[in-house]
């Protein structure tokens, strides 16, 4: 896929969500969107259901900015308390003034589903 195959020419027939985690971890975050968007026409990845693809399906893409997946973002920010899940996110939108300020507004309206540990780590990241 980072090579220019299309992902409907992927052979994923078989593959479980070890070989789509590893497969997202390994793709280059110099893809552009379009990149993106044609995996998601695919495999749907931001609709899905499974929190550890989705996790690195929307960390890969705020480092691409891949921004059709911004309600998806915000939905996931505010349902998942894991700090396995929120830190390395956070992290991410915290690296530009844009994505900070994107981050700011999700944690305002996320901050009180969150355990204190995970709030204190999420604040140290945006500076809070």
């Amino acid at each position: 896929f980072g090579a220019g195959t299309p992902a409907a020419s992927l052979a994923t027939e078989n593959w479980t969500t070890h070989h789509f985690l590893y497969f997202l971890r390994h793709l280059p975050v110099q893809l552009k969107p379009v990149r993106l968007a044609d995996l998601d026409r695919v495999f749907g990845f931001t609709n899905t259901r499974n929190s550890e693809i989705l996790h690195d399906w929307l960390l890969l893409s705020v480092k691409v900015r891949y921004s059709r997946i911004d309600d998806a973002l915000e939905e996931f920010l505010v349902r998942q308390g894991r700090r396995k899940f929120l830190v390395p996110l956070y992290g991410e939108l915290a690296r530009s003034r844009e994505g900070l300020e994107t981050a700011r507004r999700i944690y305002a309206q996320a901050r009180p589903g969150y355990h204190g540990i995970s709030r204190r780590s999420v604040e140290e990241l945006l500076g809070d």
